[in-house]
């Protein structure tokens, strides 16, 4: 096999002809940096005319190389698989591709990118990430490098034509960041923005825009200038329109200059048309997307609430018209070479839609081959995409996602809250819906979203591998990037923790969003959920640190960087407002605990200020001011008037105090006088073998307890013990123990005891019950006292038709499973549906109320105002059902509906259906695709289920 010595007593030279591009010449630079950072030796740039090695790497471009030329025509260079590709590259070791060059790699790309792309592609075989720099990935040091022929390759075309990410939200992080370490938003800072997006195989970026004009931070132009370098194609946000900034206008309108000073076409028409044409005169010349049409200042409407549909899509037009006869003027009188966008946002969707009295934009002849860019509900939700027949439209389709926002109903510009199981889901429905030109994420401050931006982009750039055909591989695709990141230095089982612990906190905040917590989401006692969710916080902790302890050297920083401190500082939040919770709980049952808690809340309040503290002095203060995103309690959309959890303090009664309380309950029981009886009947339900009491002191001291009574078929973790603060006791059900009479099908037993300290006794009674399962088919719930919960995988079958089938999504949601209809753009007619189908043993027949809980989407068409499916009811009686009610605006903070759906990750609606005595079928058809279940709820009236964020446990579900 061939092999070429990269590195050995020297470095193989890189060979660059004079012809070739300058952006070219400087990433083979960056490239020739990366091999030194690997192996101590740097490789001379030189021209293939100065050749003397006999070994070294040829770049190229096609059309810009005469060495191209020269080696197609000795045969040692195919470029047909390449040519008239965009940014593909090839990638292939050779010999003798020169007079007096034995062996060479030849790196040749179809354009600019595509030869930078080839070159990042040597990068990441010698062990240099695209995180080098943002996620201070230190790669491993070799000595030698050689480079074999089992490398060669063509690369694909990337499946979106336009892929990169939008710098926004970034003050105070990215905007104090940047001030601290280069000066502003100029060509220094942009250097390392534009060499990551190139290396993460993207092309396209909106530049931060907040307090900073791209075309004059540079200074200057160097920005824009350093950009077309590189081949990085600029485009700017839906509400700056010919190349011009936001903040240009806020700059310009306070000189005095010929542009007026206000943003209203209706009264400075003359003025911004000026404004944009010199916009388009200085930055024209550069590879953009420009944006086109007009929004008020702001992010804000034109011509305010009280115009008119017609009015606002008149005014468009003419705008529209004008700038494009600038483009047509100062960029290319052939307007269908010039890459423009139409961003259909906020209220600007309305106008291209317009309504029945009024024709909108969407088939005006002006916007032939104008990119149409919409945008999902800001909260990662697809909203309107392209109905079938637009689908193919000249200009195509783009999608703004977002991975932070800036808005109502809560902001979230802290650390990564989105599941990659999330982006797959949206992402890979607007692929399949013709969204394929276009894909720009808003990554806010950029730190702290390095991992779910990855996913996005290759994602982007390789649809055919992990999109629509590939479902459940996000778990493949967090172990790839981790063996990248870490498995030069890490062991299997480290990387497999790695994994893990990357995975746990964005899922914990994916949940509810770190801003949008407080002590009030997640239920201090009900189903034990602040005891489960704390110990899968601490848990998290632990495993955190423990790599933190055990890791190589040579890979802490990385990890710190990208894991540790947002995994860290998610946990210790998560457990800031959950110990708030039982606080509070603690304070009205008047436990000595009460205090503890309070201090372990101020504890949590103490170490996130630590944590941001350690972060920021990181690598000598290197990511300095990308800790200070507010985050905590959250009280309006922004961070204003944002506050800590309130803490309840107890002083203790001067004596000891028996209270008795099931851990998962509310109610507390004390020796009265009236010597209430606490009643435990969990054990009625199967599925329910265990429980915990709670033996608690609401007074000072300690005191001495003990247990009376005794049954068979019940066990207790203590029957004595003393307790100071408070103690748990298990109880433990052996309903083996219960003997069913002969001729009967259930027993139902119990059995009285008392808890006795000193003087005081608390009584309760515990119920149990058996049943005979012998008539009861397997895969079939059994009904609870709360009626039943069915996780919507656990289907007794499942039927798939021609029309389409189900996905079944892992890790995914809410409740961390989700049933997905397929094809995503398919409207179901009645009779082609897929269906799923349950079975219920129902104890009382009537009425129940089910309660369907589905993933957060939105209707995906502008005709689609609801999500339906059908529930049939054992073959008979059938529903049809809308999962989100009339009048639903995505994306709209008035909303409550949608605002509600995204805080709480879920809709939840819900109907009546009859059920008999028995076996039952509940029968699920989706409609509309888009409508992914997650899970089942039925209980009679006055039998709902105790209120909690993610409600009761799965009922018991029968096995064969």
């Amino acid at each position: 096999m061939k092999k070429l010595e990269l590195v050995g007593s020297k470095a193989a030279p890189f060979y660059v002809e004079d012809c070739a591009l300058e952006g070219v010449k400087k990433i083979v630079e960056k490239v020739c940096h990366d091999v030194e950072l690997v192996s101590g030796k740097r490789p001379a740039c030189i021209s293939p005319s100065g050749q003397t090695e006999t070994e070294a790497v040829l770049v190229m471009t096609l059309g810009h190389s005469e060495l191209v030329q020269m080696l197609s025509g000795n045969g040692k260079l195919d470029t047909k698989k390449i040519d008239n590709k965009r940014e593909c590259y090839i990638f292939s070791l050779v010999e003798r591709p020169l007079e007096g060059l034995e062996q060479a790699l030849i790196i040749c790309g179809s354009d600019k990118r595509g030869t930078i792309y080839g070159l990042f592609h040597l990068s990441e075989l010698i062990g240099v990430t695209p995180f080098v720099y943002w996620g201070d990935v230190k790669p491993k040091r070799r000595n030698c490098i050689y480079i074999n022929e089992d490398v060669n390759m063509v690369s694909r075309e990337p499946s979106v034509k336009y892929r990169g990410f939008f710098i926004n939200d970034e003050w105070p992080c990215f905007g104090s960041w940047a001030v601290e370490h280069f000066g502003g938003f100029n060509a220094e800072m942009y250097d390392h923005v534009f060499e990551f997006l190139l290396r993460l195989k993207g092309n396209y970026l909106w530049p931060a825009m907040w307090s900073s004009s791209f075309a004059l931070d540079g200074p200057g132009l160097a920005n824009a200038e350093l950009a077309d370098l590189y081949g990085v194609i600029i485009g700017n946000s839906h509400h700056e329109p010919c190349l011009r900034a936001s903040e240009e206008w806020d700059f310009y309108k306070e000189k005095d200059t010929d542009y007026g000073t206000e943003w209203n076409y209706r009264t400075n028409r003359e003025g911004l048309l000026r404004y944009w044409e010199d916009g388009l005169k200085r930055s024209g010349g550069y590879e953009n997307i420009i944006t086109i049409g007009m929004r008020g200042e702001r992010d804000s409407s034109m011509l305010g609430e009280n115009s008119t549909l017609g009015e606002n899509i008149a005014l468009l037009k003419d705008i529209i018209i004008q700038q494009r006869r600038l483009i047509a003027k100062h960029v290319n009188p052939e307007l269908k070479k010039v890459p423009q966008l139409l961003a259909l946002y906020k209220e600007v969707e309305a106008y291209f839609y317009g309504d029945e009295e009024t024709e909108g934009l969407k088939d005006w002849e002006e916007l032939d081959g104008v990119t149409f860019m919409l945008c999902e509900d800001n909260f990662g939700n697809m909203r309107t995409l392209p109905k079938k027949e637009w689908r193919k439209r000249e200009g195509g389709w783009g999608m703004y996602y977002h991975l932070d926002y800036h808005g109502s109903p809560i902001s979230y510009e802290w650390v990564n809250s989105t599941p990659l199981t999330k982006i797959w889901d949206q992402m890979t429905m607007a692929y399949e819906y013709g969204i394929r030109d276009i894909w720009i994420v808003n990554v806010g401050d950029l730190k702290f979203e390095e991992f779910p931006l990855g996913y996005f982009m290759e994602l982007a750039y390789d649809f055919e591998r992990w999109g629509t055909a590939h479902p459940n591989q996000t778990k493949a695709y967090t172990a790839e990037w981790i063996g990248r990141q870490f498995g030069d230095f890490a062991g299997e089982s480290e990387q497999s923790e790695l994994a893990w612990v990357l995975e746990e906190y964005v899922r914990l905040n994916g949940y509810r969003r770190p801003e949008a917590l407080n002590a009030s989401v997640y239920h201090p006692v009900h189903y034990m959920e602040s005891d489960r969710m704390l110990e899968r916080a601490e848990k998290l902790e632990e495993r955190a640190m423990q790599l933190l302890r055990f890791l190589p050297q040579e890979c802490q920083n990385a990890y710190y960087s990208m894991i540790y401190y947002p995994a860290m500082a998610s946990a210790n939040l998560l457990k800031m407002h959950l110990y708030a919770a039982k606080n509070a709980i603690y304070g009205k049952q008047g436990r000595n605990g009460t205090n503890m808690l309070a201090d372990k809340v101020r504890a949590c309040i103490c170490r996130d200020k630590e944590l941001s503290m350690k972060f920021s002095s990181l690598l000598d203060g290197k990511w300095k001011g990308m800790e200070k995103a507010k985050h905590v309690g959250f009280t309006h959309w922004n961070d204003e008037d944002y506050r800590y959890p309130i803490r309840y303090m107890l002083d203790p009664a001067d004596e000891p105090r028996l209270v008795v309380t099931k851990k998962d309950e509310t109610a507390h029981y004390t020796s009265g006088y009236f010597k209430e009886v606490m009643e435990i009947k969990d054990f009625l339900s199967y599925g329910k073998e265990q429980l915990t009491l709670e033996i608690i002191n609401g007074g000072s001291g300690s005191f001495l307890w003990h247990l009376e009574g005794k049954c068979d078929w019940l066990t207790f973790s203590a029957v004595n013990g003393t307790v100071g603060d408070q103690m748990e006791v298990i109880l433990t059900l052996h309903r083996e123990q219960i003997i069913i009479e002969e001729g009967e099908e259930e027993a139902v037993v119990s059995a009285d005891f008392k808890i006795t300290a000193g003087t005081e006794t608390v009584f309760f009674r515990v119920y149990a019950r058996k049943i005979s399962l012998c008539k009861i088919p397997e895969g079939t719930f059994l009904e609870s006292d709360n009626g039943f919960v069915i996780e919507a995988n656990h289907y007794a079958y499942k039927k798939d038709t021609e029309a389409g089938y189900y996905i079944e999504l892992e890790d995914f949601g809410k409740y961390g499973i989700g049933m997905k209809a397929s094809p995503v753009t398919e409207v179901f007619e009645e009779g082609q549906e897929p269906s799923l189908t349950y079975r219920l043993w129902v104890e009382n027949a009537g009425a129940y109320i089910l309660e369907l809980h589905t993933a957060p989407g939105n209707p995906v068409t502008i005709d689609a105002s609801v999500l339906r499916c059908r529930i049939t009811v054992n073959n008979e009686s059938e529903i049809l059902l809308n999962s989100i009610h009339s009048g639903y605006q995505a994306g709209n903070p008035a909303c409550e509906e949608w605002a509600r759906g995204v805080l709480e990750n879920e809709h939840v609606s819900e109907t009546v259906v009859n059920l008999k005595k028995g076996l039952n079928l509940i029968t699920f058809c989706v409609v509309d695709a888009p409508l992914t279940l997650e899970r089942l709820i039925l209980y009679q009236e006055g039998r709902k289920p105790a209120e909690a964020y993610f409600g009761p446990m799965e009922s018991y579900l029968t096995e064969g």
